[in-house]
């Protein structure tokens, strides 16, 4: 009864969220997108050879996921030269960045989760394995794999006592866990929760550990910013929001600036019109990325507006500070980490395991406000010996965690020897 219950409302719901985003697709780019992309599958769906031995489908809700799970889909790709790629995407914010990601043989959306929906996209997909990264539960998706025998895997998966699956009434969602072949979580209390409820797992690193160790090896130079940290202390400011940027320029105006701290923000959002706000924010002393500057002063500030140059760009800091915890979710802390540099962020980071451990290891650093901030980063810049210690804790802290793409491919070799 509850299992029949909980599919009901979870239709209800799936219909509701479609129109919804139909109704504001009109006044809202972002829904727009969602519904424009969701017409275009079937199109997108006959990139894929009429021929084909295996075919892997990898689906991730947004960009950060992709990133999370792209050191595996390489990989993949490395060792199953011949296997077709199908990359989906839920998100606008994901699709709309990787739309040409040249290492998938096609890339298109996931379209509503309904039977028809689920169906048809199999019809012409046709998957010999799935895998979906970290959160991602579509009942009748995973229902119609489940009955056409191909296996689904989740990867990076991560799991919290407040999850409706370890509810009383959440008998309709823990029947979805059911239905992957295997499942790989980031930690020992996800495996826990999940055994609570009969569900076997197995802990395996979280995939972003090997893709920020895959990008701070490429080889990367970027001469503004080597000028920056030539003059001084650097500060990137990485992923941040409003609430982040009243908190920064505060401590740089009271004693960062005249302590010749220099400053690189990459704000979240990257549109014209944010930008334009976050110039005038921080005054006339910053530049833009794009501008190309080759000056012979270096820049006070840096403003970083357009996508894909702040993992590099951690490279050249000896602070960060990662925005998000302060309202909207706190951002990728191992961007900066790898580089083995300390780690500050906002108050509200309890829900992202990593912070917690990056605190732990002494590489993390939390801040209420701006005198904080000031304090925790005066402090470092002045003592050599905390500062080294931290930095070490940071690079310890995601090499000795690396090595999920390899217990992710075990998973899946059993399946993949079968079908290639």
């Amino acid at each position: 009864m509850m299992i029949w219950l909980g599919r009901l409302i979870y239709r209800i719901a799936t219909l509701s969220y479609f129109w919804g985003i139909r109704l504001v697709a009109p006044f809202h780019s972002k829904a727009a997108l969602w519904t424009k992309g969701r017409r275009d599958i079937q199109q997108h769906l006959r990139q894929l050879p009429e021929r084909r031995s295996l075919t892997i489908w990898m689906h991730c809700a947004s960009l950060g996921e992709f990133e999370q799970g792209r050191p595996l889909l390489e990989a993949i790709r490395n060792r199953y030269p011949a296997a077709t790629i199908l990359l989906t995407f839920f998100s606008p914010s994901g699709y709309e960045v990787r739309k040409q990601f040249q290492g998938a043989d096609a890339v298109t959306y996931l379209p509503l989760d309904t039977p028809s929906g689920a169906a048809r996209f199999l019809d012409t997909a046709r998957p010999d394995i799935a895998i979906f990264i970290k959160y991602e539960f579509w009942y009748f998706c995973l229902r119609e794999l489940h009955n056409r025998k191909i296996p689904v895997f989740l990867f990076a998966g991560i799991f919290r006592p407040q999850q409706i699956f370890f509810r009383w009434y959440g008998a309709f969602h823990r029947s979805m866990l059911q239905l992957y072949a295997a499942i790989l979580v980031q930690n020992i209390s996800s495996q826990h929760l999940l055994e609570s409820v009969g569900i076997k797992s197995t802990v395996a690193p979280d995939l972003r550990f090997d893709r920020v160790l895959d990008i701070a090896r490429q080889p990367v130079h970027i001469e503004v910013m080597q000028r920056m940290r030539e003059q001084g202390p650097v500060l990137i400011c990485g992923s941040t929001w409003p609430e982040d940027d009243a908190v920064i320029l505060k401590a740089y105006k009271s004693t960062l600036r005249s302590q010749g701290f220099r400053l690189i923000l990459a704000p979240h959002l990257v549109d014209a019109v944010h930008i334009q706000k976050v110039m005038q924010l921080y005054g006339s002393t910053a530049v833009r990325f794009s501008e190309q500057y080759s000056g012979t002063q270096v820049p006070e500030m840096l403003i970083l507006d357009s996508i894909g140059v702040l993992a590099s760009a951690y490279r050249y800091a000896h602070f960060a500070f990662i925005g998000g915890a302060w309202g909207a979710g706190l951002h990728n802390t191992l961007e900066a980490a790898v580089y083995g540099i300390p780690v500050v962020f906002g108050k509200n980071y309890s829900k992202f395991n990593e912070a917690v451990e990056l605190i732990t290891a002494g590489a993390g650093f939390s801040v209420a406000d701006a005198t904080e901030l000031e304090a925790v980063l005066l402090k470092l810049h002045g003592d050599e010996v905390q500062y080294l210690q931290s930095s070490s804790a940071a690079a310890a802290y995601v090499q000795e965690r690396s090595g999920g793409t390899l217990k992710a491919l075990a998973a899946l070799a059993p399946y993949l020897s079968v079908k290639s």
